[in-house]
């Protein structure tokens, strides 16, 4: 008989073979659960976790932490309702909004903010497995870590070989391309343990001792589990920390700025000078990123580079000194020790913070640091330098006129005529709002002065959202206003061969208001519409501004919203002027806030004091007003 007859002859005789194939054929005429499609409720609810967690990392980077936690409750609760799935479409959709999630209730738990206990899917499960990782007395981060570290450290940590990585919990997990390594519940079918019992790993270093062998088996054998609080951190981290206790995430502490050597002014110029080029954002040595100040407090695949009170135990500083392995910066002049004793004495001091979003690069932080201790002539310079730069890119084949004033700098795609009427008008405007708000006379309008961007046509208004913010502007605008401590400026489109002076009032207001600090958008927004109104009442846009406010009150459930972003951008823009309208109904206390901003208090102390409370306290009775006034 010849082979493939014999084999149809074996298949034919095996016990079940026709059973197993009716199973399989039946298999394929009946989907399984796991495939079917998320409904369209599902998909509405994904939909909205994902635009609140959006909405969350947008406010948490703007240090809005009380209502980035609100914004992260949405999240979890959309999230949470979908309950336990079956449907791997549907599994595939939230596994990355349940990973960000986990990672910014770190962020924001690390700020200080509460927030209610997990509800995702799967969330019980994951606290269930670090429990039982402990409770069967085998721990991965104080007992294995430190075995896997120390035996397979130089090969399968600092490197890949084999294409297996062990430098988190996660990637061990993944195994390697040849398959899994770690069999839970199966210690002798792992193949890690294979290796090991036959003395082909480790190579090239210390064996793996008995004793040491046993635990891994014995932990496999109890399911593998993990036992700490980031499955994604470095293996070297646990390996460092005491038996049976992961280490503490480093937090973030505000500057008071008080310190004698600052992170932003001080420390930050040196880091991006002499070590991004090794421990950038893309492919950092030794897992060890330096892009950005969290990445700092994360550290690498050595552990924590900072011992926040004591500078010359730090590995950063032993590694700058060449006290602790190789000297570093690698291959490049070591730094002065003036230079590493500032280090050492910002780490002496607390390690802490003046940079106000963790998140920011390194480098946007110096930037900014620079622009912040600058005069109001240097700044100015800069910005009109800025403003050639944002210009090409806006309108790169067409040149523009431009006009300077004593507050403004005007790029234009109009006429010279009408650009130095728009200037004027400009400052018309400046010399009104300064007598309004009351600005001190001896300090500039704005330092630096304001950018003001003036378009003919739309699409070239609508160049600024494409090009420059990376945005869609609204159809309904005419114009808009930017301010960081680098860059401000404001934008409005011609109509009727010239611009409103209601229009010219709102942006330079909330250009101004906002440079004050950290300002809310609702509030410096809607400080500039209460006050361009009242310069300019006869404005044909107020009318319509309240028509509008009513259709969104009637239309939403959660006015409130706009305090934190949650609506669109003109709705949050229509509601924050509408509330600063209301507030503006006690004149003593608005022009209080508004004194407070400017001896640079704090907008929650400011608002708090003037006020008696937060803005929230006072949303009740700015829709009871709104409704009685037929809103």
């Amino acid at each position: 008989m010849g082979a493939r007859g014999k084999g149809k002859m074996m298949c034919g005789s095996r016990p079940g073979y026709w059973v197993g194939i009716a199973t399989v054929w039946l298999a394929c005429l009946v989907p399984p659960a796991w495939s079917a499609a998320p409904s369209p409720e599902q998909r509405k609810q994904v939909r909205a976790a994902d635009a609140a967690l959006k909405r969350a990392g947008s406010l948490y980077r703007s240090q809005k932490f009380a209502e980035a936690g609100e914004a992260f409750r949405d999240a979890q609760q959309q999230l949470g309702s979908l309950g336990e799935t079956d449907s791997r479409e549907l599994a595939s959709l939230t596994a990355p909004l349940k990973k960000q999630l986990t990672r910014l209730r770190d962020l924001l738990e690390a700020e200080g903010v509460k927030l209610p206990a997990a509800e995702t899917p799967g969330a019980a499960d994951k606290a269930g497995e670090k429990s039982n990782g402990k409770q069967d007395g085998f721990s991965f981060t104080g007992q294995v870590a430190p075995i896997l570290v120390a035996r397979c450290g130089s090969c399968h940590i600092q490197r890949s070989r084999g294409e297996l990585s062990m430098a988190t919990y996660v990637s061990l997990s993944k195994g390697s391309a040849a398959g899994t390594v770690i069999m839970p519940g199966d210690a002798k079918g792992s193949r890690l343990v294979e290796l090991v019992e036959s003395g082909d790993m480790p190579r090239g270093g210390a064996k793996v001792t008995a004793e040491e062998l046993a635990t891994l088996m014995a932990w496999i054998n109890a399911g593998a589990k993990f036992d700490g609080s980031d499955s994604a951190a470095p293996l070297t981290s646990f390996a460092a920390a005491k038996k049976d206790e992961a280490p503490a995430p480093l937090k973030v502490v505000a500057a008071s700025g008080r310190e004698e050597v600052q992170f932003a002014r001080d420390v930050a110029p040196m880091l991006v000078s002499h070590c991004l080029d090794c421990h950038g954002e893309q492919n950092p040595r030794a897992n060890f990123s330096l892009n950005t100040f969290s990445g700092l407090l994360r550290g690498g695949d050595s552990g924590a580079p900072i011992v926040p009170g004591r500078g010359d135990e730090s590995l950063l500083v032993k590694k700058l000194r060449g006290l602790a392995g190789q000297r570093m910066p690698l291959d490049k002049p070591a730094l002065d020790e003036s230079s590493i004793a500032k280090i050492d004495k910002w780490i002496a001091l607390g390690a802490r913070f003046d940079g106000g979003d963790p998140a920011l690069t390194l480098e946007e932080l110096v930037v900014r640091s620079v622009a912040e201790r600058a005069t109001h002539e240097e700044l100015s310079k800069q910005r009109a330098e800025l403003a050639e730069r944002h210009w090409r890119l806006i309108q790169p084949d067409g040149k523009a006129n431009h006009e300077e004033t004593a507050n403004l700098l005007v790029y234009g795609t109009v006429g010279s005529t009408t650009l130095a009427d728009v200037a004027r008008g400009g400052e018309d405007q400046v010399a009104k709002l300064r007598k309004l708000l009351k600005v001190p006379p001896d300090q500039p309008f704005i330092k630096g002065r304001l950018t003001l961007y003036v378009f003919e046509k739309r699409y070239e208004y609508g160049e600024v959202g494409t090009m420059l913010e990376h945005r869609e502007i609204p159809s309904a605008w005419r114009g808009h206003w930017h301010f960081d401590p680098l860059d401000a400026y404001a934008c409005v489109l011609l109509s009727g061969g010239g611009v409103s002076a209601g229009l010219l009032a709102q942006q330079i207001a909330g250009a101004y208001v906002a440079s004050l600090g950290k300002i809310p958008h609702w509030f410096a927004e809607g400080t500039a519409r209460t006050v361009a109104a009242r310069l300019e009442p006869k404005d044909s846009r107020l009318k319509t501004w309240d028509e509008q406010v009513g259709h969104i009150l009637i239309a939403t459930d959660k006015p409130e919203g706009f305090l934190t972003g949650a609506l669109q951008a003109e709705e949050n823009d229509l509601l924050g002027y509408s509330f600063v309208k209301y507030l503006a109904t006690q004149p003593v206390r608005h022009a209080g806030l508004l004194a407070a901003l400017q001896q640079g208090t704090s907008f929650d102390a400011a608002f708090g004091k003037a006020y008696g409370g937060p803005p929230r306290q006072m949303i009740g009775n700015w829709l009871a007003r709104a409704q009685k006034r037929g809103h």
